[in-house]
């Protein structure tokens, strides 16, 4: 329960902002209130008179809302909201122009509203709402304003407001008051009317009291804990017991209260302050069957680090114009980011303040589970985030067609390594993704080494580039890959603090210094070059087809020397197209590189063919890369230098 003791501190510390809204910000809710998503929206006078009634924008239907224990989990029968409902309970005439009987529901809401409006904590707005709403002319009311419409048997018909049937429309009030300054007519912003209900029901509220498991202080304990924490269109609970018949308690307990106490007051601050930092800093992963993960502070400080990590890749600063191009670049340019976010938790770090990180998930339309929780420390956070980014990065082509540096995002490394292509896009089950995702997540903010099954599933992707029929696809999928085969086989081999301090691998062409005894990293060169001898033909002929090379591939990573055979064969017509000082550059290189693989056999009854012949590992992909953007950047100077 360590998640809900830190949303409940979080509610606390930032309470003065309960109730108040902040501009680009979602409100963090009061006790007793919940966010729900208003269709209808009456205007009064204080009087109680009608004025008007218009539909809700859709971009401004978030309303703050008075709610007891029992409605804000309502699911079924009768509970009403104390002010603000659905037309099925605060329309006293709806049962007349329904074949529904909604009397009872009006009944048990409209003496509740009394009771509110006859308290020493009413409101001259629920005043003048429990006058408009007594005279049960809400219905007729909507007919005259054209809102809704009847059937020629006078019953209202099937049409739907913003997608809600008439029963379910939730509708909102404005009290006009020419003594209150504009704005302050709207129940849901009205600070006054909050802190007034907010006392009303605290003041009412009888129940059992015991010690409760957060606080651990006697209270008013719950166990009907409030919804929509996610989401005010979902259900979905984080701590639910309403089926005491089947499989809630498992045989271990008899009574909710047995497995677990939490008083009313508790429950409603931690769960404001969890849908607060959700709506305002969560991060979604998935379209349909979603996961959302928040990372904050005690303060409620947004993280944006975190979130750079998972969706997209971006720099603190402002003012950087290129991406880095050069490793150097990028070490510069990722410390200078981070820099920025050292400055952004320089108190987290100073004093150690803790940074929380939780995922939370909706397995059914009724259950929320937390399915990943975390404490860190801010300045150890911050430092496994770079880690992370300095540590998992490669080159990718920029719509320039310049080589430049990232860290792929962990959403597409996730989708390049287990999805398939739709059109335009790598597309990926939602149920894969996000699961993939939190294996990811859990490496970054632990400092864990990548699962291989990963690292086997990019190398798969990416030698099959002719699954891919966009080229920037295939791209992505070849980067990605050598991203985290890098990350796999070299840096996490180094200690943490050579990678901090930018001293691990260099995957420039350096790299090859450390690769040259490395079978598979010299055939990925080999390859390169050889892909790199036709391409060039076929440039220069202006013909965009697949290289031999890109079609044998896969048999090129089964069965390297045997296919490496056919390559050279195929290429006898490509060489004599080339310019003399081409082919030479070309015939030069592939001679280094067979030398290298040859110098690492010693020939022993003609199983150096044998030995060459075996099935490359994932570090082939990193030579072919690396060989690949190395020959392309020398050929075009030349031909550059030759045209000019």
């Amino acid at each position: 329960m360590s998640w809900m003791n830190r949303a409940l501190e979080t509610y606390e510390q930032n309470q003065a902002l309960a109730g108040k809204a902040q501009e680009g910000a979602e409100t963090l809710l009061p006790v007793a209130h919940m966010a729900f998503k208003a269709q209808l929206e009456i205007t009064i006078d204080q009087d109680g008179n009608f004025v008007r009634a218009l539909e809700v924008d859709k971009t401004d239907c978030s309303t703050i809302i008075p709610v007891t224990e029992a409605s804000g989990g309502r699911s079924s029968g009768i509970a009403p909201h104390p002010l603000n409902d659905t037309l099925s309970y605060i329309a006293g005439d709806f049962s007349n122009y329904s074949n529904k009987d909604c009397s009872k529901k009006f009944e048990v809401y409209i003496q509740g509203l009394k009771q509110w409006a006859e308290s020493a904590h009413s409101h001259p707005k629920v005043q003048a709402i429990c006058r408009y709403v007594s005279k049960e002319c809400i219905i007729q009311d909507l007919i005259s304003c054209g809102i809704v419409t009847l059937t020629d048997e006078k019953k209202l018909d099937k049409k739907k407001i913003q997608g809600a049937e008439y029963e379910k429309v939730l509708v909102r009030f404005r009290v006009i008051d020419a003594a209150c300054p504009e704005g302050v007519d709207a129940t849901w912003k009205d600070g006054t009317l909050m802190k007034c209900y907010s006392d009303y029901y605290g003041q009412a509220q009888t129940g059992q009291e015991d010690i409760c498991y957060l606080t651990g202080r006697k209270a008013v304990i719950t166990t009907n804990h409030p919804k929509g924490t996610l989401n005010t269109d979902f259900g979905a609970k984080l701590i639910s017991a309403n089926d005491t018949s089947n499989f809630t308690f498992r045989g271990r307990f008899s009574e909710a209260t047995e497995a677990c106490v939490i008083s009313y007051e508790a429950s409603q601050k931690a769960h404001a302050a969890l849908s607060w930092l959700s709506r305002n800093q969560g991060i979604t992963i998935g379209s349909q069957d979603r996961r959302t993960y928040i990372a904050w502070t005690v303060g409620g400080k947004k993280l944006d680090v975190f979130e750079r990590q998972l969706n997209a890749f971006f720099y603190a600063d402002d003012e950087i114009d290129d991406e880095p191009q050069t490793m150097p670049e990028f070490r510069r340019k990722l410390r200078k980011a981070f820099e920025g976010y050292a400055q952004q938790l320089q108190t987290a770090a100073e004093q150690e303040e803790m940074v929380f990180l939780i995922g939370l998930d909706a397995a059914t339309t009724g259950r929320l589970s937390v399915t990943y929780y975390n404490e860190l420390s801010g300045s150890d956070f911050l430092k496994r985030m770079l880690y992370w980014e300095a540590s998992c990065q490669w080159y990718s082509i920029a719509k320039t067609g310049k080589y430049i540096i990232k860290t792929p995002p962990i959403q597409q490394i996730v989708r390049n390594a287990f999805g398939t292509e739709q059109g335009k896009f790598i597309e990926l089950d939602d149920r894969i993704l996000k699961e993939q995702v939190e294996r990811l997540i859990r490496c970054m903010t632990e400092r864990l080494p990548i699962p291989y099954d990963i690292v086997h599933a990019l190398f798969r992707k990416a030698s099959f580039p002719q699954c891919y029929q966009n080229w920037w696809n295939r791209e992505a999928v070849l980067s990605s890959a050598c991203a985290v085969i890098a990350k796999y086989h070299y840096y996490d081999k180094s200690s943490p603090e050579e990678v901090l301090a930018m001293k691990g691998v260099d995957f420039d062409m350096e790299l090859g210094e450390s690769l040259k005894t490395d079978r598979s990293y010299l055939f990925g060169k080999l390859l390169a070059t050889l892909e790199q001898v036709e391409r060039d033909v076929l440039n220069s002929k202006k013909e965009d087809r697949e290289t031999n090379a890109i079609r044998l591939q896969s048999a090129f990573v089964s069965h390297p020397f045997t296919t490496w055979k056919v390559l050279e064969e195929a290429l006898i017509p490509y060489y004599q197209q080339l310019h003399s000082k081409r082919k030479a550059v070309y015939r030069a290189e592939i001679e280094e590189i067979a030398e290298s693989l040859l110098g690492l056999y010693v020939e022993n009854d003609g199983n150096v063919e044998i030995q060459l012949n075996r099935t490359l590992t994932e570090t082939y992909l990193l030579g072919y890369y690396l060989q690949r953007k190395e020959l392309r950047e020398k050929i075009y100077k030349k031909k550059d230098a030759e045209e000019n």
